[in-house]
């Protein structure tokens, strides 16, 4: 999208009236104030009336005495909340009077490019993103952070929705990686990467994208949580996210590290759910079967276990692991002969099943 400056140059703009001509000339007649100049940019800018934004600009700057930040800043926020075509091409005017795109918002904390991703989809949301990066001659920083030391791609995952993003924010994620954003920042307060953030909205698209650029599959969180370790919790939804799980995988992620006051492996959790595909995927990723968790579990008697829940839970109401909070998956029977089937399929030679099986119930 090189042409992006033609594009908002030729945007439809509002004629402005005679009278508000007469309006700007008198008021640059009076030689304004600082505060003036930058109320009657923001009304005009509000309104979406680039000509009038570039009347003034053009009067009261000249290239030995640009306007100050404060003047076109404020303008510059209200443009980009416009969010309309016309709305852009005041953007586009008040970056060439020399605004500084990095500069945060005093009220906010945010940057003009955070407050820009904010936005909701408009036929020019593209536009508005290629404007501020192809600003002159102050260049904007795809990286700069908020007050609170995130960096604009976070803005896309704000919230705790847990779809796929949009295609306007997907293809504006791809625009700022583009740009240089650094997909390997984490987020302050939670040390989530991007890829903690696209695992947990089962987006595959945006996950093979992250993969793709260079993004640390293994990178843990402040709570030692891996993005791998995330699909653990989607094991037991119908449509547990199989496809990020599998570009995780592909990617090089660790089967193998454990995670938790319990230190269970991806495939413990898979295990536990009675996620057939998750078992049998993790499997092939190389998973140990005989990795242990903290109270010397493996997967294979995990799975013996659950087992007996799933069946006393068939007769006794309310029966599940009621120390760790957890609510008994029901397992169709050919299903758990399928995990133990796997599982044991990876066990060494030599490996017997330990433990109590209730009266009545096989372990395979």
């Amino acid at each position: 999208m090189d042409n992006t400056w033609d594009m908002a140059s030729s945007a439809p703009t509002s004629v402005m009236s005679e009278r508000t001509k007469s309006r700007i000339k008198s008021f640059l007649f009076l030689i304004p104030s600082t505060k003036q100049i930058e109320y009657v940019l923001s009304f005009h800018c509000q309104r979406g009336s680039a000509s009038a934004v570039k009347a003034i600009s053009s009067h009261v700057t000249t290239p030995n005495k640009p306007l100050k930040h404060c003047q076109l800043f404020h303008p510059l926020i209200h443009a980009i909340k416009g969010g309309t075509s016309r709305h852009n091409k005041c953007v586009r005017e008040l970056l060439v009077g020399r605004v500084n795109p990095n500069h945060r918002s005093k009220k906010s904390g945010l940057t003009p490019l955070q407050i820009a991703l904010d936005r909701p989809n408009f036929k020019g949301y593209a536009n508005l993103i290629w404007l501020l990066f192809t600003s002159e001659p102050r260049k904007l920083d795809p990286n700069g952070t908020d007050l609170r030391g995130e960096v604009p791609l976070f803005r896309f995952f704000l919230g705790a929705d847990e779809e796929p993003l949009e295609a306007h924010k997907r293809g504006g994620l791809i625009m700022l990686l583009k740009a240089g954003a650094d997909p390997n920042r984490q987020q302050p307060g939670t040390g989530n990467s991007l890829l903690h953030l696209a695992v947990r909205r089962k987006d595959a698209v945006v996950t093979a994208i992250l993969l793709h650029v260079g993004v640390d599959v293994n990178a843990m969180n402040l709570s030692g949580t891996s993005p791998l370790q995330i699909t653990a919790a989607q094991f037991h939804q119908p449509q547990g996210g199989e496809e990020v799980l599998d570009h995780l995988l592909k990617n090089g992620a660790k089967v193998d590290q454990p995670a938790g006051a319990l230190r269970r492996t991806t495939l413990h959790w898979a295990v536990r759910a009675g996620n057939t595909t998750a078992i049998r995927r993790l499997l092939d990723g190389g998973a140990n079967v005989t990795t242990k968790d903290k109270e010397q579990r493996d997967a294979i008697a995990l799975a013996v276990k659950h087992t007996n829940k799933v069946f006393v839970s068939k007769t006794v109401l309310g029966v599940g692991d009621h120390r760790l909070g957890e609510a008994v998956t029901e397992v169709e029977a050919g299903d758990h002969i399928e995990i133990m089937q796997g599982l044991m399929g990876k066990a060494p030679d030599d490996y017997h099943i330990k433990g109590f099986l209730h009266q009545g119930t096989y372990a395979i």
